[in-house]
C-alpha cells in the first residue's frame, strides 16, 4: 500500500514538473535515475548478503 501511496504522489510531481516544462525529458531522467539506483542498491545488497561483506 505504501508504493501505491509513494507512487501517485510521485506520478503527480513528474506530471507537474512536466507540465510546467512543456517537455518530459526531466520527468524521463529523474525516473529512469531513481530506477537505476534502485537496481543498484539492490545488486550491492545482494553482493553483500552474498560474500556476507560488512562495510562497517
Amino acid at each position: 500500500m505504501a508504493e501505491a501511496i509513494s507512487s501517485f504522489w510521485g506520478g503527480l510531481l513528474l506530471g507537474i514538473v512536466s507540465f510546467n516544462s512543456g517537455s518530459i525529458w526531466g520527468g524521463l531522467i529523474v525516473h529512469l535515475g531513481i530506477a537505476w539506483f534502485m537496481e543498484i542498491g539492490g545488486w550491492l545488497g545482494a553482493l553483500v548478503k552474498l560474500k556476507k561483506v560488512y562495510l562497517f
